[in-house]
């Protein structure tokens, strides 16, 4: 097999993904943790009996490791302290399968998490397991460097053979310097015509069976721009050099009520080319054309995307206003950034956005058929399966 790294081929890392764990797998994550419990010992014991508080909490995020389709292992994310009671971001367990180790998955998967989730964060392992220490605490230097505090024993973390755990606490509120050297010559335009086949099939590619076996987000972002709802003077290509990077594209939508109608924008698909996800570049996008949106005089931003990424910018549950989709429903997923504050202030009622998101599977396949082949798989963390 061609370019070999350890154990495990360059593919494996290709095809990664990672996914949130959805409630209807509870089984499968159950089967990693008794797998992961029965590899480590009685030692360090992860809770299977409590695995269900994990689907059911706001400050708790399960996740599966995946790789060319298949679950390579799982990480749990949490709010949780082990040194005072504060709230910093931890690992509760982590574990990637054997014949997945030494090819850098879990090393992606951390990388991705630490992007994800921004703030005060504390890595934990056993002091008798030096493979443990080692990874975590290269996972801490490639972002903290040298700056991380570390704590031997401590005594809010004792394991089930009365060893207290070793911790180091350190912060990802800022980017770490690979991903700064990577922005460097990176830099935000508006699309032209030139460039729309290219981010239609990086979408395709980035999104490929990511929320259900396939995609259609490439079929909305070519039916967008023909819209009249469609905002170029707000979306934006990056690129670097003559490569292009990524991209994301905003539209009109409206919030109606007993107020009238109010036109507040939306943004998506945001669109990272894959091989360049994790360095900064979905972050630059947002957080430029939010400043455009905010210097264009917008009221606010309206997206559906995932709580645990888009709170880092301000986005929170458009429910906190009294807005709900069109249909009248909410879910977390359903946010809002107000571009100044009191924007909304009064502004009640159903937002619709623009019918195109509403793309028709029948339509979709057509527009997909020039496309080259790639197989539609049912996969863990997608949205059909909540």
């Amino acid at each position: 097999m061609a370019g070999e790294i350890g154990n495990v081929s360059r593919e494996t890392l290709f095809w990664y993904n990672l996914v949130k764990a959805v409630s209807s797998r509870q089984g499968t994550l159950r089967k990693l943790m008794t797998a992961y419990k029965k590899e480590i010992g009685a030692a360090v014991s992860p809770d299977t009996d409590g695995l269900d508080a994990w689907f059911h909490s706001d400050s708790r995020w399960p996740f599966f490791i995946l790789t060319r389709g298949h679950i390579a292992g799982f990480a749990l994310v949490q709010r949780h302290s082990y040194l005072d009671d504060g709230d910093d971001f931890s690992i509760a367990d982590f574990y990637i399968l054997p014949e997945y180790r030494k090819g850098g998955l879990g090393q992606r998967a951390i990388d991705d998490i630490l992007e994800t989730f921004r703030g005060p964060w504390q890595f934990k392992w056993h002091p008798g397991n030096a493979l443990a220490a080692s990874f975590w605490k290269k996972a801490v230097a490639r972002y903290a460097g040298s700056g991380a505090e570390s704590y031997r024993g401590v005594q809010g973390m004792v394991y089930s053979d009365g060893e207290r755990a070793d911790v180091q606490r350190f912060d990802t509120s800022k980017p770490p310097s690979k991903i700064l050297g990577f922005l460097r010559g990176v830099h935000l335009r508006p699309e032209t015509p030139e460039d729309y086949h290219t981010m239609e099939d990086m979408t395709r590619r980035a999104f490929w069976n990511k929320y259900a076996p396939g995609c259609t987000e490439h079929y909305v972002l070519h039916l967008m721009r023909e819209d009249t709802s469609f905002l170029p003077g707000l979306s934006r290509v990056a690129e670097k050099g003559d490569k292009l990077l990524g991209g994301i594209w905003y539209c009109m939508g409206q919030v109606r009520g007993a107020h009238g109608a109010v036109k507040v924008p939306m943004f998506g698909p945001v669109t990272v080319l894959p091989q360049a996800q994790g360095q900064g570049i979905g972050t630059l996008l947002i957080e430029k054309t939010l400043s455009l949106a905010t210097e264009a005089g917008y009221p606010a931003v309206i997206i559906f995307g995932d709580p645990g990424y888009y709170s880092r910018f301000g986005f929170v549950p458009c429910k906190l206003y009294g807005i709900t989709t069109a249909q009248g429903h909410n879910m977390d997923a359903f946010m809002v950034k107000e571009l100044r504050p009191g924007a909304l202030s009064g502004v009640r009622g159903a937002f619709h956005a623009p019918a195109f998101y509403e793309a028709s599977p029948a339509q979709a396949e057509r527009f997909d058929a020039p496309y080259p082949y790639r197989e539609k798989l049912i996969l863990p963390g997608q949205l059909q399966g909540e």
